[in-house]
């Protein structure tokens, strides 16, 4: 980082008066380019109008110059625009490398081939420095912006942004052939700039230039005799149109009195001043009409919003609800004493025995079971059933529930 400056005290009110209408943080701004124009005395600030990406036209600060830098131990620069956005430092800014007529553009990892620079800090600038909205507690030397132009300035160290146009580009292709040479004054020669880095570029297949100034032979030609014209007898008036001709001012004034004068008979100020009226109503009623629209338009991205937000939640809940275990039916209904357990249980196996029975008499009516194992099994089944029916009353007593009959 280079040694900072003082600016002088017109720019910085010229810098401070035109960012107040523009920038949504515009003392910010005023602090940070300050900074950077104090440690970059190459660069100058102003305003232009900017067209980004979606072919909005905005007024925008930007900063010019050139950003010094070294290539094996050798100084050069390349000639930059940074472009600030109204939403500074929310949105970061842009950042361009200007080639001139003695330099091409490098492309490389960090920059296109139409000289816009791509940086993970600026990727990533929204999210690193897009809450700042001021420079309480912020170290001069660890200003985004001022890192911003370093890290930039380590980059072109790494790699040249540019390099030197070769001679073959440089200069102009001469002329096509004239006819008629004149003689041409002498230009001054115009001392070329700092050799830049060279990158090697192949020279196209030199072809014979064509001569200057070489006048072109023409094949020769027999010359012509001249032929002796004969003038024809003068051709008399047309009367028609001199009839016409005649008659073409009065008709002009018939056209006059019936069909235009009759037209601002009336009073022609209230007329428009009644059209006047109807435009501003219009104008009125497009200006409600727009109005009406954004509200809706508000409320839809509102309820847009609310909508999203809901499917957020209810996808959050699904994802839950499949990543957990399934529930243990006999835990989810589970009674709230011991004792209402055991009566569920005795009321289960009284309903289990009350169901066993009537399969077992619908055996016996079939004659699938003989009668003396009917008897058996009903006998013990109906004893069983008495002691579960005895048990349960006696529950039921106790908890003060209705008896089982």
């Amino acid at each position: 980082m280079g040694q900072a400056n003082q600016l002088p005290p017109e720019l910085l009110k010229w810098l401070y008066r035109v960012l107040q209408p523009e920038y949504q943080n515009a003392m910010l701004v005023y602090q940070d380019v300050s900074l950077v124009l104090m440690v970059f005395s190459a660069l100058k600030p102003r305003t232009r109008v900017y067209d980004d990406e979606y072919g909005r036209s905005r007024l925008l600060l930007n900063l010019y110059g050139s950003m010094a830098y070294t290539q094996n131990g050798a100084p050069f620069s390349a000639p930059i625009e940074v472009w600030f956005p109204q939403e500074y430092p929310r949105e970061p800014p842009v950042v361009y490398v200007v080639p001139n007529s003695q330099t091409l553009l490098n492309p490389n990892n960090w920059m296109d081939q139409n000289g816009r620079i791509y940086h993970p800090l600026l990727s990533s600038w929204s999210a690193t420095f897009g809450s700042q909205t001021s420079n309480e507690g912020i170290q001069p030397n660890q200003n985004r912006l001022l890192v911003l132009f370093n890290t930039i300035q380590e980059c072109f160290d790494r790699q040249s942004p540019v390099y030197a146009r070769p001679a073959s580009l440089a200069t102009s292709p001469p002329p096509p052939p004239l006819p008629h040479p004149k003689p041409v004054k002498a230009t001054p020669t115009v001392k070329s700039p700092p050799p830049l880095p060279t990158k090697t570029v192949r020279s196209p297949v030199q072809s014979p230039s064509p001569v200057l100034f070489a006048t072109p032979v023409r094949p020769a030609t027999p010359q012509a005799q001249p032929v002796q014209q004969t003038l024809p007898p003068p051709v008399p008036a047309n009367p028609v149109r001199a009839q016409v001709s005649r008659d073409l001012p009065a008709k002009l004034q018939q056209i006059l009195e019936n069909d235009v004068r009759p037209f601002f008979a009336g009073d022609i100020i209230s007329v428009l001043d009644s059209v006047q009226q109807k435009l501003y109503d219009l104008q009125n009623r497009r200006d409600a009409l727009k109005n009406v629209a954004g509200a809706y338009e508000d409320k839809a991205k509102q309820n847009e919003s609310i909508v999203q937000k809901a499917e957020d939640e209810l996808q959050k809940t699904i994802e839950k609800a499949n990543s957990a275990p399934e529930p243990d039916i006999d835990r989810v209904f589970a009674a709230e004493t011991v004792v209402y357990n055991q009566l569920y249980d005795l009321v289960a196996t009284n309903e289990s025995i009350s169901d066993t029975l009537y399969v077992l008499e619908r055996a016996h009516d079939d004659g699938s079971v003989p009668f003396n194992a009917y008897m058996k099994h009903a006998r013990g089944l109906a004893r069983e059933q008495f002691m579960v029916k005895a048990l349960m009353n006696k529950i039921a007593d106790v908890c003060q529930l209705d008896t089982v009959v």
